[in-house]
């Protein structure tokens, strides 16, 4: 016999619900206090609302106006590529995949200037920096 629960799949955000927890979907017209509907049936439709919704309201009213976070990113970005270009020979100027991983993590990083308390940001900056390790042990210097 197996301990596996069941699972659901949200209509609105396609997180799969175990059984008997509870699920808040910030997308759900119920909760979120939107008019607009994703149709179950079209998932393009689903995707540009999903996105919509996450960018006029969830990461808005998160993270600021985007010309607000573009800016603390570029601001980081540009510290990590100076930096790197200090050290790398001029030949290897090119992105290698571990830096990759490193810009990932300073969008997180400027994200959580607005919001430290976000728990998601710290998960993928741990996630991108286990990524970029495995990249740099495989590839380039």
């Amino acid at each position: 016999m197996s301990n596996v629960k069941h699972r659901t799949l949200c209509p609105y955000c396609d997180a799969m619900i175990p059984e008997g927890a509870a699920h808040l979907c910030s997308y759900n017209p119920s909760i979120s206090g939107t008019s607009i509907v994703p149709e179950p049936d079209n998932t393009r439709t689903r995707v540009l609302e999903n996105a919509r919704l996450a960018v006029t309201q969830d990461r808005q009213n998160t993270y600021g106006t985007p010309e607000q976070n573009f800016q603390t990113i570029a601001n980081l970005w540009n510290a990590y590529w100076n930096a790197v270009l200090k050290v790398r020979d001029k030949e290897s100027n090119f992105f290698r995949p571990h830096d990759v991983a490193i810009f990932l993590d300073l969008v997180k990083t400027a994200r959580l200037v607005t919001s430290p308390a976000h728990f998601d940001n710290w998960v993928d900056k741990a996630g991108y920096s286990a990524c970029g390790a495995e990249c740099a042990k495989a590839g380039a210097p």
